[in-house]
């Protein structure tokens, strides 16, 4: 950048702008005198005859003819990239809960016929708290399960049991074949004493399951889980806890499905993001 002295040097002080001098790293309020009378230009020059009356407005280069440089864009830092990383994915999440909607897009299967889907699934709401959550009273056995199939996607949401220590349920995905107790899928094993094993059940296969017991939070009390499904492979996190993985899972699409099996749960923030094939 060229000094102030360097630039009355170069040109007619007449040609000089404020813009220029700005241009230069100069504010105009830094410069005292500079254009009060002293025959430079401001950013505004008539040229031309005095019947045009035209008028243009100063130079868009600096008085050496250089064109000012734009600066360059700051590098984000790996933690910034993780931020902007998690905002787009959390931009894309689909509910797959509306509690004023309930029970559109599920398909509600009991083991006891003739038991209407209220008398086991309901919408609960917390005294002081904003968000509705998902009430299974556990019995009788049987699930709900989303009307339309997914394949590639990740599929996130909270649970807990208000009262049993021994509580039990699952989450049964990529869930195929005819409505039964049990349907053909993939389980997430949500028992308490259990919590966390992973497995294939009835038709459905898969090269390896998961046999670690992640450690459920005291009753009454959430627990999250995040279930990224690819080609045939499956990531499971538990409680902010990275449980492992299974590869080779067939069918590899189905649809999503939560257990009534004996305890009360209640489940709560249930959404979906697609994955793009190209991922």
């Amino acid at each position: 950048m060229r000094s102030l002295a360097e630039l009355i040097a170069i040109t007619d002080a007449t040609s000089l702008t404020r813009r220029d001098f700005c241009r230069a790293g100069f504010a105009a309020a830094a410069l005292p005198g500079l254009f009060a009378g002293n025959g430079f230009a401001q950013d505004v020059t008539t040229s031309g005859s005095a019947e045009t009356g035209t008028t243009k407005t100063g130079s868009t280069n600096s008085a050496d003819g250089e064109t000012p440089k734009k600066p360059e864009p700051k590098e984000l830092t790996a933690e910034e990239k993780a931020a902007a990383s998690k905002a787009e994915k959390e931009k894309n999440r689909k509910p797959l809960f509306n509690p004023k909607e309930f029970p559109n897009g599920w398909h509600y299967h009991s083991a006891e016929a003739g038991i209407p889907l209220e008398d086991s699934w309901q919408v609960g709401q917390e005294e002081g708290q904003a968000e509705p959550y998902l009430r299974c009273l556990g019995k009788p056995y049987g699930y709900l399960r989303t009307e339309e199939v997914f394949d590639n996607y990740e599929f996130g949401m909270k649970w807990r049991f208000p009262a049993d220590p021994n509580g039990n349920s699952g989450i049964l995905l990529h869930t195929s074949g005819k409505d039964q107790i049990w349907p053909s899928s993939i389980q997430i094993q949500l028992h308490r004493p259990k919590m966390g094993h992973v497995f294939a059940s009835g038709d459905a296969k898969a090269d390896n399951q998961l046999t670690e017991k992640i450690e459920p939070r005291e009753l009454n009390v959430w627990n999250e889980c995040v279930v990224t499904c690819l080609d045939g492979r499956i990531l499971v996190e538990i409680n902010k806890k990275k449980v492992g993985e299974l590869t080779g899972c067939t069918p590899d699409k189905g649809m999503i499905a939560l257990q009534s099996e004996g305890s009360e749960i209640h489940f709560q923030s249930l959404w979906l993001r697609k994955i793009p094939a190209s991922s």
